[in-house]
């Protein structure tokens, strides 16, 4: 089946839509599989990340049913399944569009798969309160772990991720955050920045800029003044 592209419904969307429709005229019955993740990808002719979205998507809304190492299952009228009967891993991202997130979710997914559990993906676009929502609709659904890539701005755990280390609750922050007490792998852009501009000015250089990927120029002066604007600006 070909994807309508001229839509402005987004491709996992239609997923979902052309998978609803199937089980509404008959085409799939309860407990039946609707394939594997490569065979759906190769039908729809998009990325496995896209069918994976729409697979979460059929799941959180109790139309599809998961087994562990088994495949997915037209779920329907039969009885829901916990997600607490399986080893669950929620992964929150900030955005899934992105190539460096949609390489952290294939990168998780090929270790989880391994070890037999299962992984549910949820994005924040950005959002704090996204971000708690998706949060906590893992944590009344009984996951067993959460990996987070906080959307905060500030550097600083929210309350809600506070409340996770304070009880205990397997959880990963997948990027820089300032609170030493809380669990997470990044890096510290700030002070990488600094010192490599440091570097820089004690090699001599004095026309300095960095080139961030908004395309924003920033000019750094030998006393740590910055000029900011976008190229050909500054």
């Amino acid at each position: 089946m070909v994807l309508d592209l001229t839509k402005p419904t987004p491709l996992y969307r239609q997923i979902v839509d052309d998978i609803k429709l199937k089980i509404k005229k008959g085409h799939l019955a309860v407990d039946d599989s609707i394939g594997s993740h490569q065979t759906l990808a190769a039908y729809y002719n998009v990325s496995l990340i896209t069918v994976k979205r729409a697979i979460n998507d059929l799941i959180n809304e109790n139309v599809l049913y998961s087994r562990v190492g088994k495949g997915t299952y037209v779920a329907g009228t039969r009885e829901k399944i916990e997600i607490k009967e399986y080893a669950t891993i929620g992964l929150v991202l900030r955005d899934l569009d992105s190539p460096y997130f949609s390489r952290i979710v294939e990168s998780v997914e090929r270790y989880i798969s391994e070890t037999g559990c299962h992984l549910l993906v949820a994005t924040s676009a950005n959002l704090d309160d996204i971000e708690d929502q998706k949060i906590q609709n893992y944590l009344d659904h009984g996951v067993s772990g959460l990996l987070i890539t906080t959307s905060t701005q500030r550097s600083r755990a929210s309350n809600l991720i506070r409340n996770l280390h304070q009880q205990r609750f397997p959880y990963v922050i997948l990027s820089y955050i300032e609170d030493t007490d809380i669990n997470y792998i990044g890096t510290d852009q700030v002070s990488g920045a600094f010192k490599a501009t440091e570097h820089l000015i004690k090699l001599g250089h004095k026309r300095i800029a960095f080139i961030s990927c908004l395309s924003e120029v920033i000019r750094i002066y030998p006393d740590f003044r910055t000029v900011r604007g976008h190229i050909g600006d500054v």
